[in-house]
């Protein structure tokens, strides 16, 4: 196993409670979580007196945990619900992929390696790798004459989080793409705020679909019986670094060590685009500090956080899915109307994405040039083209319906800017707020990747598609 031995905390979801019944020195027996007890509705039915899984077999309030004789994975479910305790996040660095494993074919790490040599892992070996390393923000959006969100959310690269808090940027639902055959590995973090001092803590996560991934690891769920996929906020459970670390350091000085045990994985500069993972190896309560497993690659500044709170996925688009939606799966009934909503658009093999006025190379972006020499769509679509994503997302607290969070064509401006000068189409999105509301577009060729979220309100395209 590849999970440290510790007890469950309620507010550190980095331990799972397993144990050894060596009785038998030639026959060591894995035992996982003490089981739960209370009469809680729902919970399995008793098994040999026990409340328990179908097949289970329990050695005192124990039960045994189940390998896979030809692979060594622990059969699933490894866990079992604990009622009021957070599931442990994932091990081997919170990974994406905990039962798959994350690539196919993988040299072995270790002297007892179940992913090693694997077929079956998530991504075929030598896949391309994209990766994005994302936290989930909250500010003021205005989304229409009538009024702002106070309480916008909204997914952001880290590259960009500054950008947009400061309004450099604006403020939308994030648009991320891979091409086909192409393995995205996303690392996500929080900083979502309570809504009061007695408010629940906030907590966020993603689930994507269509694309290939592993349940058990990147479904963005928060069930008994698999590994928690959510997040909390890292500023306020987990500690601030206070001296700086240099690249080659494997010493972090820490506000605070206390909810840090050995062998459990720690983010170093949560919510910043260097961050890195590492386990801890040694602690030192007194100097409030903990060694990490590997020196750090990059620099990292007094006042970064450092700490559990963060999840990893990993999906694999095997097929042209063309957009595929994610969205947070903790509160969506309350989060996807202020923008917790994306897409993952699937390009064609080979594609590179730039900026339609500088022609940089982007990684991301609600309007981008994509180049190709593979046909998006065979005799339509065969060379490059230019992509605007779209979302019509319903029930924002303040206008209800909206496109991109905005709710009318003036605050269409700062996406408008990054459009270059070209052919015209208009959206026609209505009604919103009682109006019809025509938007002015500018595109050479123009490929819409379009979701809707909660509620429709007819949106279409006018004008002509070209090629270039």
């Amino acid at each position: 196993m590849s999970v440290e031995v510790l007890a469950i905390e309620e507010a550190n979801s980095s331990d799972i409670d397993w144990s050894v019944d060596a009785s038998d020195a030639d026959a060591p027996v894995y035992l996982g979580e003490p089981e739960e007890t209370e009469n809680w509705p729902d919970l399995p039915d008793e098994v040999n007196g026990h409340r328990g899984q179908p097949g289970d077999e329990f050695v005192g309030n124990r039960p045994k945990i189940l390998f896979n004789p030809v692979d060594g994975r622990p059969a699933y479910p490894l866990l079992r619900p604990n009622i009021g305790q957070r599931p442990p996040l994932t091990p081997n660095g919170h990974t994406g992929s905990p039962f798959l494993g994350e690539n196919a074919m993988a040299a072995k790490k270790s002297a007892v390696d179940p992913y090693a040599g694997s077929e079956d892992g998530l991504c075929p070996q030598n896949s391309p790798l994209r990766t994005f390393n994302m936290t989930t923000i909250q500010l003021p959006i205005r989304v229409s004459a009538q009024g702002t969100d106070p309480t916008g959310k909204i997914f952001v690269l880290n590259h960009d989080k500054a950008d947009v808090l400061a309004g450099r940027k604006p403020a939308q639902p994030l648009a991320i793409r891979a091409n086909i055959g192409d393995c995205v590995a996303i690392t996500l973090v929080t900083e979502l705020e309570q809504d009061g001092p007695a408010a629940h803590m906030p907590q966020s996560n993603l689930h994507i679909h269509h694309v290939q991934f592993d349940p058990q690891g990147s479904d963005g769920a928060s069930a008994g019986m698999v590994y928690d996929q959510s997040i909390r906020p890292y500023k306020i459970v987990d500690p601030r670094m206070t001296a700086a670390a240099d690249t080659g350091d494997s010493v972090l000085e820490l506000e605070s060590v206390s909810k840090f045990q050995v062998g459990v994985f720690i983010g170093v500069g949560l919510g910043t685009e260097q961050m890195e993972i590492r386990k801890i190896t040694a602690i030192d309560a007194d100097a409030k500090t903990v060694t990490l497993d590997t020196p750090l690659v990059h620099a990292h500044a007094s006042g970064q956080w450092a700490g559990t709170e963060f999840v990893q996925e990993r999906w694999y688009p095997d097929v042209d899915l063309d957009n595929v939606f994610w969205h947070d799966h903790v509160d969506g009934i309350h989060g996807w109307g202020k923008g917790m909503v994306g897409q993952l658009i699937v390009e064609p093999k080979g594609s590179t994405y730039h900026d339609p006025k500088t022609g940089a190379q982007v990684d991301s972006g609600t309007y981008v040039d994509t180049h190709t020499s593979n046909p998006l769509a065979p005799g339509l679509v065969t060379g490059s083209f230019r992509e605007l994503a779209l979302w019509t997302i319903g029930d924002n607290p303040v206008t209800d319906s909206t496109l991109n969070l905005r709710a009318e064509p003036g605050l269409w401006a700062p996406i408008l800017d990054e459009m270059p000068d070209g052919y015209v189409v208009t959206v026609i999105d209505g009604p919103v707020d009682g109006e019809r509301n025509e938007i002015p577009f500018t595109y050479s060729q123009l490929i819409l990747p379009f979701h809707q979220w909660h509620s429709y309100h007819g949106t279409h395209i006018v004008g002509d598609f070209e090629t270039w």
